[in-house]
């Protein structure tokens, strides 16, 4: 029988050592890519084009994240919040699960909330009403939504 240090001793041998190669990859990756949205996306560029809403009219949860990345890029955090406030208060959360990564992958361990079924549940409320708020036309739907001129 082999004991769980010897075969994580043969999988570091089996990988070269290397398993930090795939988290300073997808965060290289990423900073790549928002440094390239940030600078390639024009301001007057307009919405990319969103599937959901070409069908529908209505703006889906992710509608506006390649202009809120730009502008995040750029520095301009209010006006990314215009563009879709959902994805720039989930980047703290994102990238904490990100330093979790990173970090198990170098021996290290950050604590990580366990939010269990109630916790699901409620994020998931939360992702539906604002999916839906934002498509209203009146009141706090006009700001959520990711046309400005709206």
């Amino acid at each position: 029988m082999t004991s769980v240090a010897s075969t994580r001793e043969q999988r570091g041998e089996r990988t070269g050592g290397r398993r930090w190669v795939a988290p300073v990859g997808v965060g290289a990756a990423a900073l790549a890519g928002c440094v390239a949205v940030g600078v390639l996306q024009r301001e007057d560029a307009g919405p990319t084009t969103c599937p959901f809403r070409a069908i529908t009219g209505l703006d889906c949860p992710g509608c506006g994240m390649t202009r809120a990345v730009a502008n995040l890029a750029r520095a301009n955090p209010a006006t990314a919040a215009d563009y879709n406030l959902l994805l720039v208060l989930a980047l703290p959360l994102l990238a904490y699960a990100y330093l979790v990564w990173l970090a198990a992958t170098f021996g290290r361990r950050l604590p990580v909330p366990r939010p269990g079924t109630r916790g699901y549940v409620v994020a998931g409320g939360l992702l539906v009403a604002f999916s839906v708020v934002r498509n209203l036309p009146v009141g706090v739907g006009r700001y959520l939504n990711s046309d400005p001129t709206r």
